[in-house]
């Protein structure tokens, strides 16, 4: 029912982490995140929030949640060699991978928590979570190239080694975090923003479990049918399309209102349009007479 060689539900174990391949991937997100920490400084000087430190911080935290995920999705790091964090799960996990979530949900939310404080619409996000979806799809055939994780099972829709119907989900992680942690920014007073740390590992547990479940729960059936798997697959592409939709419909048809640069956030409440301060009628408006005018 499936390709031959993806059906083994049971993990290569035997299988060494490529030593270049690791090393490539430590590089790479390394590099991202030197780039996220200056962003995320000069973005938090700029607003006056703490909402671009706090993003990434939170992916950071969010990242120990990538055991669970590895188990219920049929995902395997290379346990020989690889530099690990932890082991848990049954399974090792490796340092790269830890900070990727900062890399990759931090990265990626900050930047669309940037674009909507400049105003982007609810319709170019959908165009915006295209792109990620695009983007996860390939950074995924170039890491498993590298030789440091596989997928195993009867994973459906795949393209090579991997199993298309996982990115989704990844790219409506980074666009609800994005909006989510905008319009909390704009509602919750500049000495309680260090609460938003928690939005991320709540959006990232929605994206890697309440949207995947339906394949997952397939993937540990025993002999699943085709239309099963692939049905299955479907769900979860679905749920993360809804996922997205939710997050957008949180936003005006035209984008918030642009968040002024230099205004700081503790002031009045950025985002809300305001109607025009009236003008004060002709009755109200009373000349005053000075005293050393009157006789």
């Amino acid at each position: 029912m499936f390709p031959a060689g993806l059906g083994s539900s049971n993990p290569p174990i035997q299988l060494s982490v490529n030593a270049g391949g690791q090393w490539v991937d430590t590089i790479a997100v390394a590099l991202a995140i030197l780039g996220i920490v200056v962003a995320a400084w000069r973005l938090a000087a700029r607003y006056r929030s703490w909402v671009p430190v706090m993003l990434p911080v939170g992916a950071l935290i969010a990242g120990f949640m990538e055991p669970i995920y590895t188990v219920v999705t049929n995902l395997w790091y290379m346990k020989p060699h690889q530099v690990s964090v932890l082991s848990t799960f049954g399974m090792n996990l490796p340092a790269w991978v830890l900070f990727s979530y900062c890399a990759a949900y931090g990265g990626l939310g900050l930047l669309v928590w940037w674009m909507v404080e400049r105003g982007i619409t609810p319709r170019q996000l959908w165009a915006t979570t295209l792109g990620f979806w695009v983007g996860f799809i390939l950074l995924e055939i170039c890491n498993l190239a590298l030789g440091t994780y596989t997928y195993y099972g009867l994973q459906p829709f795949r393209i090579g080694r991997f199993p298309a119907w996982v990115s989704l989900s990844n790219a409506a992680i980074c666009v609800s975090l994005g909006v989510l942690a905008a319009l909390g920014g704009r509602a919750v007073p500049a000495g309680r923003q260090w609460l938003l740390v928690m939005a991320a590992p709540a959006v990232v547990a929605a994206g890697l479990f309440g949207t995947t479940f339906p394949e997952d729960i397939a993937l540990h059936i025993a002999h699943p049918s085709r239309l099963l798997a692939y049905g299955s697959a479907i769900a979860t592409t679905l749920l993360a399309l809804g996922m997205t939709g939710l997050a957008l419909a949180l936003l005006p048809t035209g984008g918030l209102t642009p968040n002024p640069k230099d205004s700081p956030w503790g002031r009045g409440r950025p985002g809300r349009r305001t109607s025009p301060a009236a003008s004060p009628s002709p009755e109200s408006v009373k000349p005053s007479v000075s005293q050393s005018a009157v006789p």
